[in-house]
């Protein structure tokens, strides 16, 4: 629950996006257009193309069933992921973008996925994934998104947590471009 998520170019930026867990400061008397201004303007891109599809999915191939993997073994397995990925976003006019979930001990590359929730289930069992995240749009102006942690092959993997924007939190596994010393 404690995980942050950084989103490279999704829709409506160029930029890295960062996400964590958290509401945003309780706004007096908010209406719906007062939202909207709360937040970047790509939060909005975002959730557009998340209701496309009930939502956005975080998915990776790294760390099988939460088994530590070589980080070699782990890029090779997500851009397989990568792959099927696109060729499901042909089949369904969805869409993607690199993505990659971190906290202090921990930094997993993967993809955020627009597409039926079945079908990137499926992926992440083929990629023996316990589970994957669902971004969704949030109730009111505390939080730009929920984010559920859906079962893929595990069964007691259920969370729902409100995110917002973030600027990039000061940890190393911040950084998109960090790799572990092997």
């Amino acid at each position: 629950a404690n995980a942050y998520e950084a989103w490279i170019a999704p829709a409506g930026s160029k930029d890295i996006v960062y996400l964590m867990p958290g509401n945003a400061p309780k706004q007096p008397e908010e209406s719906e257009d007062e939202c909207a201004s709360v937040f970047p303007a790509w939060v909005e891109e975002c959730l557009k193309v998340a209701d496309k599809f009930g939502g956005l999915f975080g998915i990776t191939a790294f760390n099988p069933m939460g088994q530590d993997t070589a980080h070699e073994a782990n890029l090779q397995q997500n851009e397989l992921l990568e792959a099927d990925i696109k060729k499901l976003c042909q089949e369904v006019e969805g869409t993607y973008w690199r993505s990659f979930g971190f906290s202090k001990d921990w930094h997993e590359k993967g993809f955020a996925v627009a597409a039926p929730q079945d079908k990137v289930i499926k992926l992440a069992k083929k990629y023996n994934q316990g589970a994957v995240y669902r971004f969704y749009r949030a109730e009111g102006c505390g939080a730009a998104f929920m984010r559920a942690t859906l079962p893929a092959m595990l069964s007691d993997t259920e969370a729902d947590v409100p995110v917002m924007p973030c600027s990039q939190p000061q940890i190393d596994k911040a950084d998109p471009n960090w790799t572990p010393v092997e």
